[in-house]
């Protein structure tokens, strides 16, 4: 991760400074993981995230206000009685590790002097928030609990001693050593800084042998003198620019936007652009929030996902033995012929026979073999056969029915689970659940939620000033196709595949226009990775919906079909109105 040691210590320098004799006025707990203190200090108010979080842990102010839950947790109202009103007397770091130590000095109900240390350990799955006792390091709490149960090299309970995770790596602020002096020969460049000294993640490993210009894959052994010496020299440039504070604040953004990394020693040679930062808790409050964001909604689109496929999978399952179901059903009449032929022939029949051969008077009197059953006599085997021929044809009727419902459900399903691989707002997310409510996909949650600000449609703006809107999810389909848009308004869609809605204001419109409209129902589909995509657009005026339908499930007619090459335009040039 590139929250390591280095960056631990880039923030409790500006922290310390601005929240030393700062005094704590309010803790919030926005999630299991996540601590939120504000601190006022110098006339100013600092508002400090900590993060517990396993895959994003991390400390910095932010300005981000995030709802609180009705209920609070334990831990915050714990942590509001020992912090609410404490002074902070020392920030410091363990070494150069992920691990900050917040001093506060607090009152008791008696009104005499309290010491605690609030520990922050930023350390991956190991990441944890602990109130101890400042002498005596009992543990007051911890906002992960953890035994020995767990597999785990150290127990964190109430009422335990507290003991830090150690190792014996160097602290580079304390050692002048060379790494060409204390590495193993056969030691992988990459891997001798963090394997050596406390602090170092990857990315700053990989930054120095950049600089050094080596590969960080070949071995210490195979290093020249010459190498060594610009490998040495690399790693001290890095160390003085630790101990001088010498740090940048910047994020590495690929071709595409992404976010790849971020640190505050000066990334020189990752070949990206980069984007700058005022100050570090700036830049980690950028780069969190897009990353957290992302998680979140990952893993709560995923578990949506998991339902909707599950249930294309039974439908799909469902319409094979349907299949099959029906093929036997046609086949049907061979029983009231059986059931005709027998009743004509009862003379030939007792009890005890298994089989009859007859002359079919339904196939020009050929020969027909009839199988009966031996219990049962003459009539009571026409019976059967009646009944079994008027069971099929039921059974046909029915399957009839049912096979176009389960095959449109899984249309809309399909298209379900398109706006659901392209979620990116927590908005859309809630309103993809709550249709799913509706549906009978998902139960309803008996916890009280907040109500979420209803996701606008995507909008853009051609070059000849054009508005083209795009849906994000069935029920916005639906209310941009059937209520926002006007008559004359042209309706675009990826054919017979699942897609968002798009509308274009019927105004002056050129062949570019159409071909943008067109271009973004693609993009916007289940088919947007293909190289050309069939796309249909006709007036709104020739969109309906049938009565009962699916949200987003409408059918059109008078249209006309395009196959757009994907490769004409480029999404990122089609202006967005955000």
């Amino acid at each position: 991760m590139s929250f390591d040691g280095i960056v631990t210590k880039a923030i409790v320098d500006d922290i310390k400074e601005k929240l030393t004799n700062g005094k704590i006025s309010k803790v919030n707990q926005p999630d299991k993981n996540e601590l939120d203190l504000i601190i006022y200090n110098n006339k100013q108010n600092y508002k400090l995230l900590i993060s517990a979080s396993s895959s994003l842990p991390r400390m910095h102010f932010t300005n981000e206000n995030k709802k609180n839950p009705i209920e609070a947790y334990n831990f915050c109202m714990l942590m509001r009685k020992y912090l609410q009103g404490a002074v902070i007397t020392d920030i410091y770091q363990e070494s150069m590790d992920r691990v900050v130590n917040i001093d506060i000095n607090s009152r008791d109900e008696m009104g005499y002097d309290m010491n605690y240390t609030l520990v922050v350990e930023l350390m991956g799955k190991h990441s944890n928030i602990i109130l101890i006792e400042k002498e005596s390091k009992m543990i007051v709490d911890a906002i992960k609990r953890i035994s020995f149960d767990t597999k785990s090299i150290r127990q964190i309970l109430p009422k335990t001693k507290y003991s830090c995770l150690e190792d014996d790596k160097r602290n580079i602020l304390q050692s002048d050593d060379l790494p060409t002096e204390i590495a193993e020969e056969t030691t992988k460049l990459q891997k001798v800084f963090y394997m050596n000294y406390t602090g170092f993640s990857p990315t700053i490993s990989r930054e120095i042998c950049l600089r050094a210009d080596l590969d960080f894959n070949i071995r210490l052994e195979d290093l020249t003198e010459d190498e060594k010496s610009r490998f040495n020299q690399a790693f001290i440039d890095v160390r003085e620019a630790i101990k001088n504070c010498d740090y940048d604040y910047s994020i590495v953004i690929d071709e595409d936007e992404k976010l790849k990394d971020f640190h505050v020693i000066k990334l020189e040679k990752y070949g990206y652009q980069k984007k700058n930062f005022d100050d570090i808790h700036k830049m980690l409050d950028y780069y969190y929030k897009k990353h957290s964001s992302n998680d979140s909604i990952t893993q709560k689109s995923s578990h949506l996902k998991k339902i909707v496929s599950n249930k294309i999978q039974r439908n799909s399952n469902k319409l094979s033995n349907l299949t099959v179901d029906l093929q036997e059903a046609k086949k049907r009449d061979i029983y009231k012929v059986y059931a005709d032929l027998i009743s004509s022939n009862m003379h030939l029949i007792h009890k005890g026979v298994d089989k009859i051969n007859v002359q079919n008077f339904y196939d020009d009197m050929n020969p027909i073999e009839i199988p009966l059953n031996p219990i049962k006599s003459g009539n009571e085997n026409a019976q059967n056969y009646y009944k079994k021929f008027s069971k099929l044809k039921t059974r046909e009727k029915m399957i009839t029915q049912e096979l176009p419902l389960i095959k449109r459900e899984n249309e809309y399903l399909l298209q379900l689970l398109e706006t659901l691989e392209r979620v990116t707002e927590y908005q859309e997310l809630s309103e993809i659940k709550d249709e799913m409510v509706k549906i009978g996909l998902i139960k309803k949650s008996k916890k009280k939620t907040a109500k979420v600000k209803p996701s606008k449609p995507r909008h853009f703006v051609t070059e000849n000033n054009v508005d083209i809107f795009v849906g994000k999810n069935n029920y916005q389909n639906d209310n941009l196709t059937l209520k926002q848009a006007n008559k004359e308004d042209i309706f675009v869609h990826v054919k017979d595949m699942p897609g968002s809605h798009v509308i274009m204001r019927n105004e002056n419109l050129t062949e570019e226009d159409y071909g943008i409209a067109c271009f973004l129902a693609a993009y916007f589909s289940s088919m947007s990775k293909e190289k050309y995509v069939e796309v249909d657009y006709t007036e709104k005026k020739n969109v309906k919906k049938a009565k009962g339908a699916k949200p987003g499930m409408v059918f059109y007619n008078n249209f006309n079909t395009v196959n757009v090459d994907m490769s004409s335009y480029d999404i990122d040039k089609i202006k967005e109105i955000v």
